[in-house]
């Protein structure tokens, strides 16, 4: 618990480093190319999920990354997010659809966040597809080395 209490703290202190007026040595500067390139690094997560499951989401997360989900254990390392996201993403009458709303990039550039909404469906036994589930989503992420983003840190809560 203690675990969750810290990354989860440590992902509002990312969260709020990058947010307008927020805290820390890198102050959020308006960045519209890092933010389209961001929101863009989401929506091909979002379309390696659809496309290859629990590998496109694994794969898109750093080797230390992290997955809050409520109602489910810590996921860290890709290992233990696979873990936790594979009975969900392994269900082929389920599908997980997201859509970024914003994204914040820090002046330093190696740092930001998407907010955004998902939706998961489900398909009964008769072929219908039904809402099961709408969640709001905060995802941090880090640029590599290489100079690609990958999730630090990925947090859902049901809406209200």
């Amino acid at each position: 618990m203690e675990r969750v209490a810290a990354l989860t703290g440590l992902a509002l202190v990312a969260v709020a480093a990058c947010a307008p007026g927020g805290a820390g040595k890198q102050p959020y500067v308006s960045n519209p190319k890092a933010e389209n390139e961001l929101l863009a690094a989401d929506r091909a997560f979002a379309r390696d999920t659809s496309e290859r499951g629990i590998d496109g989401w694994v794969d898109t997360f750093a080797d230390d990354g992290v997955v809050l989900l409520t109602g489910q254990p810590l996921g860290h390392g890709r290992t233990e997010v696979r873990t936790v996201m594979k009975e969900l993403l392994s269900d082929p009458t389920t599908r997980l659809d997201w859509d970024p709303d914003r994204a914040a990039v820090a002046a330093s550039g190696d740092l930001g966040y998407t907010l955004g909404h998902t939706t998961v469906s489900k398909v009964d036994p008769s072929g219908h597809e039904f809402t099961f589930a709408k969640l709001k989503y905060v995802t941090v992420w880090k640029r590599q080395l290489d100079g690609r983003w990958k999730v630090a840190v990925s947090a859902g809560t049901p809406e209200p």
